[in-house]
């Protein structure tokens, strides 16, 4: 009867051929098949970078009209005002700061507020300012693009204070 220390002997395991082969068969498998998934991912990671980029240079090319003379609603006006204020400053803080969570945070919290009161191409504007910012980081660029669209919403805010 064999016992653990004969199984468990390099000697006694390498003179059995058949096992030998099958691990090593197994083990080139396991790393075919580790370098097939990092060959994937690597290539979808590239798609969806190139796909960014052509999001972003398609947004840049196409010209926004703000919707600054939108009527926010006499019942939620006050509440929305105050809030996109505070939002606002907020994420200009977090742009100087280069606080990326916090400005993808502030993005996506005000593209809820603006869907909410019917402002939709501010908050397209922020989904995708947002979604670019997760995806690619914050660039220069962005941040540029991030600090217009601030812009826009204050004047928008301010407007909203004359009505």
């Amino acid at each position: 009867m064999a016992t653990a220390v004969q199984f468990s002997s390099y000697g006694n395991f390498s003179s059995d051929k058949f096992w030998l082969l099958l691990c090593v068969a197994i083990a080139l498998l396991l790393s075919g098949f580790t370098y097939v998934i990092f060959r994937i991912r690597k290539r979808n990671k590239q798609m969806r970078d190139a796909a960014c980029r052509e999001a972003m240079e398609n947004v840049k090319e196409t010209t926004y009209t703000p919707q600054i003379f939108v009527e926010v609603p006499a019942r939620y006006r006050e509440v929305f005002v105050q809030t996109m204020e505070e939002d606002l400053n907020i994420l200009n803080q977090a742009l100087q700061e280069d606080r990326t969570r916090a400005v993808l945070s502030m993005l996506h919290r005000m593209h809820g507020a603006l869907v909410a009161v019917g402002m939709t191409e501010f908050a397209q504007r922020c989904e995708l300012l947002g979604r670019t910012g997760g995806l690619l980081g914050m660039e220069d660029e962005l941040k540029k693009d991030i600090k217009e669209l601030a812009q826009d919403l204050m004047r928008m805010v301010q407007w909203q204070h004359t009505i």
